[in-house]
């Protein structure tokens, strides 16, 4: 309905001349984050790289952080990079999505071949922000593909010593309970 409104000439403007690329590469991130998927396949149909970053993100990393799973799933059949990093920040489309608790757009991260541990600037994994978001379901989920408890952050923190920091005692446990390592971090 949206291309529909849009109108057919929509692609041509925004897409054909390179000094306009930007404006549709625009376009493409936030069609990603409201999940037009219409709008997101004529865009991709009419040749646009959906891995261009723009001011640091990728449409794959918005659609990501906004939990739109037919977007996800769309833009990594069109072969997204689902390992490109924030340019700012550092932070991956599966970090993004482990930090706001969208556990369906995890799990079809991890099935495409999303790097579990890749770390964002501060030495931070998708484990440890869903970690400090307090996101049992998706801890479980990394932990069940083998995500690493154990990785230190740049000031020395762990996943576990980060959820119970943010008070989150029952992913700390169930991390302290699975470490190869048990680090002596008490819990009250």
């Amino acid at each position: 309905m949206l291309l529909r409104w849009l109108g057919p000439s929509t692609c041509s403007w925004c897409c054909s001349p390179p000094s306009v690329w930007s404006r549709c590469l625009r376009f493409l991130e936030y069609v990603a984050e409201a999940g037009h998927v219409e709008v997101g396949r004529a865009l991709l149909a009419a040749g646009v790289d959906q891995n261009i970053q723009l001011q640091g993100t990728t449409a794959l990393m918005r659609a990501s952080s906004e939990g739109k799973v037919e977007i996800v799933r769309l833009l990594l059949d069109a072969g997204a990079d689902k390992n490109l990093r924030d340019l700012s920040t550092g932070q991956t489309a599966l970090s993004l999505a482990s930090s706001k608790g969208h556990v369906e757009t995890v799990r079809l991260l991890l099935d495409a071949g999303a790097n579990k541990d890749w770390p964002d600037r501060s030495g931070q994994t998708a484990l440890m922000h869903a970690s400090s978001a307090g996101s049992v379901k998706i801890v479980r989920l990394l932990l069940d593909v083998g995500a690493d408890r154990n990785v230190l952050d740049s000031c020395g923190e762990t996943a576990a010593t980060l959820a119970a920091s943010e008070g989150h005692v029952e992913i700390a446990r169930l991390l302290l309970d699975h470490s190869e390592d048990q680090i002596g971090c008490v819990l009250a």
